[in-house]
């Protein structure tokens, strides 16, 4: 199984599907990320190869996630 194959099953369960999922892949295949937007996820991300930029994307992912969670609360 893949991971568009797991998203399609997470997406079609009425519990599952409020979890927003958003994809840190190394690809960017405009193909891969309008399948997985058709499917419903809520952000897609394009791993880096220098390490640093890489912790740093994933520094700004976390916060506005956690930024996004604190709003609704």
């Amino acid at each position: 199984m893949n991971g568009i194959e797991f998203l399609e099953i997470i997406k079609k369960d009425d519990t599952l599907k409020q979890i927003p999922v958003v994809v840190h892949t190394t690809s960017s295949n405009i193909e891969d990320y309008k399948t997985l937007k058709s499917i419903g996820i809520s952000g897609y991300y394009v791993k880096h190869i220098d390490f640093s930029i890489y912790k740093s994307n994933l520094i700004t992912i976390a916060d506005y996630w956690n930024n996004s969670y604190r709003n609704k609360s």
